[in-house]
């Protein structure tokens, strides 16, 4: 059920948003006495004539450089730094996501909603353009949205059905419905929850099998972004795996069946590509101490309690390098120039060459009892780690900013995809000036590197996120919005 709004909701007034700072240019200090009682020069009425004439010169050039210096001062203060201004306050939801023109807020059904309730809010103004409400598939304790290729995608976890199979964790299935943007009017709705995009206008769907290992037996369904048509779908149920980087568009799913053969297969056509055998050691491992991992053009596989690597060129599945590391960690991803590995039981992180499987370096992410966030690139360049309290640089592992008190959080209450070049750092504090809590907010600017402050705001936020102009907090029961203006 669509619902259109009947009126434009009140923009609520807040406090958040203070500028922390404002540039200022000192335009020097008078002399104590007026100019005119100046002791003039004891000369003939030509030098007088001439020094009142420079006089008045120099009077006149001065005037003209304050004023260009008074006219400087806003230009300065608008342009030398971000500034974090409120845009409006809504009430808060189980699920929201911010995008770069609207934000969307789904509230689960209860306390008075009869079904779960999807909301777009446009961002300049806070005006609501649309409602849509679904009673038949309520969300069970999970649910995300996000955008691929132009479409509003829901996934809902739902409860089991009586004498069905539960799902992982013993809950149900999951189901995946598309909105369109603009309208909110339902496109298509189909089991699973959303793996990745392809190249093309397509979206591979994963639902788990409902065998003894459920999460690692998947049959990817490949889905048509605008029509909901089914493209393909996969052969069997086994383990799939793809490039999961933010900025990586797959090309193709790996799998990794039980008679230890790898198989790549291509996203838009769900055609086999290649296969290969795995060793015999790798055929006999325990499958859960087995993980794959695919970035860029590589497929590795890791055996966690052998500590060992085994790499696979993506396209032909030919081996390229094994290697056995001195310390138990689990491969997180590709992390630019180097793999990274993360380690267990520490708070390790190791860069790993792509190329030959040597170890480049180890660093160390946390200071204290803080926990380390996973680590990601970040800038122009893919060079750039941010890695728990620092940013390092990923080709040597060696520091290049310590972030103290700052840290990145995505995801959470906002299902956004990251802010990958200058994000946001959140800084916390317990008790401020004020006596309350109160949150800060930085933008990391790769361009020198540095930590920038752009507002702050009081409160204690527990979900944020944010798009290159707009960053979104919630705060208790309420969602608030600010318009980062640059």
């Amino acid at each position: 059920m669509l619902r259109q709004p009947h009126s434009r909701p009140r923009v609520a007034q807040s406090h958040y948003g203070d500028n922390v700072s404002t540039p200022t240019i000192d335009l020097g200090t008078l002399a104590s006495g007026s100019p005119d009682e100046e002791t003039l020069p004891a000369r003939s009425s030509s030098h007088l004539r001439r020094y009142w004439r420079d006089r008045a010169r120099r009077r006149m050039v001065a005037l003209s450089a304050v004023s260009m210096l008074l006219i400087a001062v806003p230009t300065a203060a608008a342009t030398s730094a971000p500034r974090l201004d409120p845009l409006f306050t809504v009430p808060a939801g189980d699920s929201a996501l911010l995008d770069d023109g609207r934000l969307y807020v789904l509230r689960e059904a209860g306390e008075g909603r009869p079904g779960d309730t999807l909301t777009a809010y446009r961002l300049s103004d806070g005006a609501m353009l649309w409602e849509a409400v679904d009673t038949d598939n309520p969300a069970y304790g999970w649910a995300a949205l996000q955008i691929r290729g132009g479409v509003l995608l829901l996934t809902r976890e739902q409860p089991p059905e009586p004498g069905g199979v539960p799902a992982p964790g013993g809950v149900g299935g999951f189901v995946t419905t598309a909105y369109d943007p603009d309208s909110g009017n339902v496109r298509w709705r189909h089991e699973g929850w959303v793996g990745l995009a392809g190249a093309g206008n397509l979206v591979i769907l994963l639902e788990p099998s409902g065998s003894e290992h459920p999460w690692d037996r998947m049959r990817p369904t490949a889905i048509d972004l605008g029509t909901g048509e089914v493209i393909w779908t996969a052969p069997v149920a086994t383990r799939w795996v793809y490039d999961r980087s933010p900025t990586a568009v797959a090309a193709y799913l790996v799998t990794m069946d039980d008679d230890g053969q790898l198989a790549t297969y291509d996203v838009d056509t769900g055609i086999r590509l290649a296969t290969s055998t795995l060793p015999d050691e790798v055929s006999g491992a325990d499958p859960y101490d087995l993980s794959l991992l695919a970035a860029d053009d590589l497929v590795v596989l890791q055996d966690v309690s052998a500590q060992t690597l085994y790499a696979y060129d993506a396209d032909s599945l030919a081996h390229r390098w094994s290697t056995e590391l001195p310390f138990t960690a689990f491969l997180t991803g590709g992390c630019g120039p180097v793999l990274c590995l993360q380690g267990l039981g520490h708070n390790g992180l190791h860069g790993i060459d792509p190329d030959t499987g040597e170890s480049r370096w180890s660093a160390d992410l946390v200071a204290g009892d803080r926990a380390p966030s996973w680590p990601r690139a970040i800038g122009p360049t893919p060079d750039t780690l941010l890695a728990g309290d620092r940013i390092l640089d990923a080709t040597t592992g060696e520091q290049l900013l310590a972030l103290e008190r700052w840290e990145h959080r995505s995801g959470g209450l906002i299902q956004a995809s990251v802010h990958q070049q200058d994000p946001i750092l959140l800084w916390r504090e317990r008790h401020g000036a004020d006596t309350g809590p109160r949150i800060w907010f930085g933008q990391l600017r790769s361009q020198p590197l540095q930590v920038e402050v752009i507002g702050n705001a009081a409160g204690w936020f527990d979900g944020c996120d944010a798009t290159t102009r707009h960053l979104a907090c919630r705060d208790g029961g309420h969602l608030h919005v600010w318009h980062i203006r640059w």
